[in-house]
């Protein structure tokens, strides 16, 4: 903790923090924060932090990863990315808990999709710990750090080497590659170990059916017998389910002009040498396999009445409304064909648009822009389901417009005017909101704690120029030749928290002030005289007076 006398104190809220000699690791690595709190008292400011930090290690052993992402969820398309056609070695870090897993991979942007695939983990996360370690914790709790990119041939001694070095606490094995060897009491146990009566009978019925598929029939076989023992009236009606689940399928060689007739699709499919999907695709899109085979699908009802299913199926798209066409085998086979758009409102398919919006992610490019509205006027807003959606009011319409055309994909409408008012005055407004993402969830578990809008712990990776000048036009305020940032909303720890950024990685000079009794951000006229032409190229032209730029 760090303390100050009582009149120093009154001063801290108006001079730049670094006065105070704070060490700069503790001021650097405050975005490496879990939990940060301030006590304020008469004449006290004491600062406690908690966090897990890997650092440590590197700094024991010398190491340095030669790639590193903060937020393993927005990092996400940076990580698939610029992986592409790369092997190495990687390490995943808790940032809740400090534990991390090393792994290795001769396609590493191929094993980065299989970590972002929520399917793929939940198949597989009783065998992983950390594949059950992203899911609990998620993403945004997850920093990935490349160790070293290195030739495919010795990934595996490479991985081995860093797990016995930094001994991480997920993996489960030493030797990652090497597999698990038994002690010579377990292979003895296994040797000796005998199947149940149970377990004998599946296993000779197994063999049995396997047999009979391959033309190996054998009669004495239980299972045969009782097939033989079936009465008349049991075996006609399992030959009409037969005959009314089945399809003819006719191929015709159109250099032959031959025509071949088969009881089944997969019968059809090992003729011609493909998968039965093969078959059923190219009978529905009418479209000639291998340039050489036409393919035609009957399907066979109990009175034996041959139907052109793919005729059928398509003039049942054409000349069918909503409440005509059916859910079902057929509805499945056309949706490959149909535009995203249509899919829901044509097939009725149950929950498609919420599978749509799930599979919608944020590209990188938008997330300074984004960052830094939320850091001033746009805010996110949860209903009961967990779904978010972002909004933004602005009184500038150029501004607004501005940040819509970037963000006007995920919004639902164009923006809307609305009446504001403000202490006593009234103020005519305009307001776009998104459609509801889950992607903007992530978002708001960043940036809201308990209803309430927080500065992000990950603020010293997230704060780039693009996002300051929205900040800044947003919530900037000329002063004189300076600016001040309208951090009301904010409390003064956090406002502590950002000029600590803005000091050392832009190298700002920085105060805090009060405003009834609220902290603001003063940004010195020498200061905006460097930070200028770093972020003019970001601020529309009726925002650049805030900047100290006036039109001639």
């Amino acid at each position: 903790s760090l303390s100050f006398s009582k009149r120093s104190f009154s001063n801290v809220l108006y001079k730049p923090f670094s006065q105070y000699r704070i060490p700069y690791l503790t001021l650097i690595k405050y975005h490496k924060i879990k939990n940060i709190f301030f006590i304020l008292g008469k004449g006290v400011l004491a600062l406690t932090n908690r966090f897990y930090h890997s650092d440590s290690n590197y700094n024991q052993f010398n190491l340095n990863p030669v790639k590193v992402y903060e937020n393993a969820n927005i990092s996400k398309f940076d990580i698939i990315s610029y992986n592409k056609n790369k092997s190495g070695v990687y390490r995943w870090v808790n940032l809740l808990t400090g534990k991390s897993y090393i792994g290795c991979s001769v396609n590493l942007r191929n094993r980065f999709y299989d970590y972002y695939n929520l399917s793929h983990l939940e198949k597989r996360k009783k065998n992983s710990i950390i594949y059950s370690s992203l899911l609990k914790n998620g993403y945004s709790n997850f920093k990935l750090e490349i160790l070293e990119y290195c030739d495919k041939s010795i990934v595996r001694e490479k991985e081995n080497y860093y797990i016995n070095l930094l001994k991480p606490e997920y993996n489960i094995l030493n030797n990652e590659g090497l597999g698990y060897t038994h002690s010579e009491e377990g292979l003895k146990r296994r040797s000796v170990y005998r199947h149940s009566n149970l377990t004998k009978i599946r296993i000779s019925n197994a063999a049995f059916l396997r047999k009979e598929n391959q033309g190996e029939l054998t009669t004495n076989h239980p299972l045969k017998k009782l097939s033989a023992s079936l009465s008349p009236k049991l075996e006609a009606h399992l030959a009409s389910l037969n005959l009314k689940n089945s399809y003819k399928v006719e191929i015709t060689n159109i250099d032959t002009n031959v025509t071949n007739s088969y009881d089944s699709i997969r019968k059809a499919a090992e003729a011609l040498n493909c998968s039965h999907n093969t078959i059923r695709k190219y009978s529905i899109k009418q479209i000639i396999l291998k340039n050489k085979y036409q393919i035609k699908i009957f399907c066979l009802t109990d009175k034996n009445v041959e139907k052109d299913i793919t005729k059928d199926m398509t003039n049942r798209l054409i000349h069918s409304s909503n409440s005509t066409l059916n859910i079902g085998r057929e509805c499945k086979s056309l949706v490959v064909y149909l535009s995203p758009t249509s899919m829901g409102s044509t097939l009725k398919y149950k929950g498609f648009t919420s599978k749509l919006r799930e599979m919608c992610q944020i590209p990188v490019h938008l997330h300074s822009i984004i960052f830094g509205v939320l850091l001033s006027d746009g805010w996110l807003y949860q209903n009961k389901s967990g779904k978010t959606l972002l909004a933004l009011k602005q009184t500038n319409f150029e501004y607004l417009w501005l940040v819509y055309t970037k963000l006007s994909h995920y919004s639902r409408s164009l923006p809307i005017t609305t009446k504001t008012s403000l202490n006593g005055k009234k103020f005519t407004s305009v307001m776009f909101a998104t459609r509801v993402y889950p992607c903007f969830t992530e978002w708001y578990n960043m940036f809201y704690q308990e209803g309430k809008k927080v500065v992000p712990l990950d603020l010293y990776n997230m704060l780039t120029y693009e996002a300051l000048a929205h900040w800044i036009m947003g919530d900037g305020t000329k002063v004189n030749k300076g600016l001040t940032l309208q951090t009301q909303s904010f409390t003064i720890q956090e406002c502590v928290f950002i000029i600590s950024i803005l000091i050392h990685k832009f190298n700002l000079k920085c105060s805090i002030h009060m405003q009834r009794n609220q902290p603001t951000i003063y940004i010195s006229s020498k200061s905006m005289e460097k930070l200028r032409p770093l972020i003019l190229p970001y601020i529309c032209s009726s925002m650049k007076y805030k900047i100290g730029i006036h039109p001639k």
